[in-house]
């Protein structure tokens, strides 16, 4: 399931840089939501993809246990030749990691061959996940380096290939990559559901509305949008991608001006951050409140670092909405 074309969007990247317009100067509430408009479109749109994929886990889960006539006091017992036929069937077909190697390493034990299908039944949505996380990114990182080439007043623009957007997707505070983060959720969320299960199990049955509550939540975890409120790995993400493709190939000499979303949510790290000005490729010497010190600190870094002084601002987690522009000027 794919929101959009890749290589469309990034043919209509070059077109947008062929006929770039250069914008008047922002202030930085308009800056906010230029930067984000395009961003959080594809996040709203996003959001019920990934939950009708966790929604129809709860019909492919029932159906798994129906078919291997699981029972909680079958667990220890070795399944019959007929669901040892289901499982090297299936096999056949599995490309993810995790669960190859789970394939290698169980024994044919209900519970052996229990998590393993689930698993399979993960992975396959898992797959789905990823294609739709990596429309999110083409679609950000094409409007916000169109939004770089205009603001810097570029005409022989180098286009972003699909590649080196994806290596933008690196999670805040854990400096995973994206893809990374999926395959540690999909662990934890697998050994999430065989509990479930098997609790559900000891209590005679499985209740399919708190199989769906369970699910649901799990979804969050990728993402959740309630009105404007935005989190969940794809999220945290997705604000990388974005302030990484606006500041990519850049002179050694440009620089940028932090721009926070100034409300009584704003954190002190983005506040003492607001409107300070740094180079992109050079040494930077500065002050910033630190949430870890309680304290209002000096720092040294060379360049842009995720996390210190290019957002989203990771001194503790938090929903941030700050950015980065070239319009040094504060209207």
């Amino acid at each position: 399931m794919k929101l959009y074309q890749n290589d469309v969007k990034l043919k209509h990247l070059k077109a947008t840089l062929d006929r770039t317009y250069f914008p008047k100067e922002l202030d930085n509430k308009e800056i906010i939501e230029r930067r984000w408009k395009q961003t959080e479109r594809a996040l709203k749109k996003a959001q019920p993809h990934i939950q009708a994929l966790y929604r129809s886990l709860r019909d492919d889960i029932i159906s798994l246990l129906k078919e291997i006539d699981f029972d909680y006091s079958k667990l220890s017992q070795n399944v019959p030749d007929r669901v040892k036929r289901i499982v090297n069937e299936r096999k056949k077909k599995w490309k993810n990691p995790y669960l190859l190697y789970l394939a290698t390493t169980h024994n044919w034990t209900y519970r052996s061959v229990l998590k393993l299908l689930i698993c399979s039944l993960y992975a396959s949505k898992y797959e789905e996940i990823k294609e739709i996380s990596q429309d999110v990114f083409v679609i950000s990182a094409v409007d916000t380096y169109s939004q770089s080439v205009a603001d810097r007043r570029i005409k022989d623009a180098v286009l972003l290939s699909l590649a080196t957007i994806l290596s933008f997707a690196v999670m805040p505070v854990i400096q995973n990559t994206y893809d990374e983060y999926l395959d540690s959720l999909l662990i934890s969320q697998v050994d999430e559901m065989e509990s479930f299960i098997l609790i559900s199990q000891m209590n005679v049955s499985i209740d399919e509305n708190s199989l769906l509550k369970v699910l649901i939540k799990q979804s969050h975890r990728i993402l959740y949008v309630n009105e404007d409120k935005y989190s969940g790995g794809l999220e945290d993400a997705v604000r990388v991608v974005s302030n990484s493709a606006y500041t990519y190939d850049t002179k050694p000499d440009q620089q940028v001006r932090f721009v926070a979303e100034m409300d009584e949510k704003t954190t002190r790290m983005c506040r003492s951050l607001n409107n300070q000005i740094f180079y992109t490729n050079k040494e930077n010497v500065f002050k910033r409140y630190s949430a870890q010190n309680n304290a209002i600190i000096e720092v040294k870094c060379n360049g842009l670092v995720q996390g210190l002084n290019m957002p989203p601002i990771s001194d503790h987690f938090h929903w941030c909405r700050s950015t980065l522009t070239y319009q040094i000027t504060v209207l």
